[in-house]
């Protein structure tokens, strides 16, 4: 289910505060990544048992899956477990990705793939680079 020629996975995470599962092709997942994950109390399931895990989940609980976004058939499982309450709203993280604020000197512009960095590549004043001019 991954996209083809591209780094990124097609996956699913289910947090709680107890436990977090990653459903994703645990193949891809080299065994230094999978070693870290497990060591910060992540545990690894198949892509494709996302639905059985959700249909088969008892504990009582409420589940933030905004319809307009999330995948119809998770999104049906979910409505259909009588021990899951679905609040249908949007991720609040998305609004918080979205804020332009300097933090501790770095880019306003929004985060790019590690810390410190802009989405251009940029790093804050001081750190031995260019800073972002954007």
């Amino acid at each position: 289910m991954d996209i083809q020629c591209t780094p990124y996975a097609m996956s699913y995470c289910y947090v709680t505060p107890e436990r977090a599962v990653l459903f994703i092709n645990t193949a891809r997942v080299t065994p230094e990544a999978k070693a870290e994950l497990e060591a910060n109390g992540v545990t690894l399931a198949e892509y494709d048992d996302v639905l059985k895990f959700l249909a088969a989940e008892t504990e009582p609980q409420t589940v933030l899956a905004e319809s307009a976004t999330v995948n119809y058939a998770v999104y049906q499982v979910l409505e259909n477990n009588a021990a899951l309450t679905v609040k249908d709203a949007a991720d609040p993280l998305l609004m918080m990705k979205g804020r332009r604020e300097e933090r501790n000197g770095a880019c306003p512009h929004k985060a790019g793939p590690s810390p410190g960095r802009c989405s251009y590549g940029a790093v804050p004043e001081g750190a031995g680079r260019a800073p972002c001019r954007r």
